[in-house]
């Protein structure tokens, strides 16, 4: 008997364990209720009905999105083909070298990729906890929103592009994207959906992931313009 019910208890903890090393959540199927002010493209299920294909076969676990005018891409930028991404970058936007191809590398290893575009090396979230990781990548990341010369509010403005990603898009860069999206307005628990529907928490604590996207939230908060200016440039 006792054996039987630890068996229940091995089926029920299954599904928790094997979503937090890798799987990832079914897409949703319902429309959420927004905030007032949260921008349509919050929603996961709104979101996800955005994503467009990513032809080259170069680029790395890829999702491409269309909000408004503006191509969001985020993939395996490390392990992809910098040349690659460089023509990609060219092709969908007027981005060039100066600026770094609007596009972020988060981790470290490719030469190429830290060369041509904006590196900055993140901690893997595996590594964090629920009070480091969130320090690490506001200290990290602040000025990348809206302030840095090149920055994701002015590639999205100017060049109607923003690109990112670690080497595997599957802790760093996935968590980056996920605060680019509550930087811009989305409820955190919205964009962690959505980040983890695409790309998955690979070991990564759900919890930390939120806390470190909930960061993004409260930089955003303190500064109103930018945000207002980065939905406008994603259409909303």
């Amino acid at each position: 008997m006792k054996i039987f019910f630890a068996l229940l208890l091995s089926l029920a903890i299954l599904p928790a364990a094997t979503f937090a090393m890798g799987s990832k959540p079914k897409p949703p199927t319902d429309p959420e209720v927004l905030e007032p002010g949260e921008p349509s493209y919050c929603d996961p299920k709104t979101f996800l009905s955005l994503e467009k294909s990513v032809a080259n076969k170069s680029i790395g676990n890829a999702h491409m999105f269309k909000l408004g005018d503006v191509t969001v891409l985020g993939a395996a930028v490390g392990n992809s083909d910098t040349d690659s991404l460089i023509s990609y970058a060219k092709s969908a936007s007027t981005a060039g070298s100066s600026d770094k191809y609007c596009t972020w590398y988060l981790n470290e290893g490719n030469g190429d990729a830290e060369d041509f575009f904006t590196h900055i090396y993140m901690t893997n979230p595996k590594d964090l906890n629920t009070s480091s990781g969130p320090q690490e990548y506001r200290r990290k990341l602040s000025q990348e929103f809206a302030t840095a010369r090149t920055s994701f509010l002015s590639c999205a403005s100017k060049h109607k592009y923003l690109a990112m990603g670690c080497n595997g898009m599957k802790h760093r860069g996935p968590t980056v994207f996920g605060m680019m999206l509550a930087y811009s307005g989305c409820k955190p628990e919205r964009a962690s959906t959505i980040v983890n529907t695409l790309w998955g928490l690979n070991g990564v604590k759900p919890e930390v992931r939120l806390a470190i996207i909930r960061e993004a939230k409260s930089i955003g908060d303190t500064d109103p313009g930018s945000r207002n200016s980065l939905q406008e440039a994603f259409g909303y």
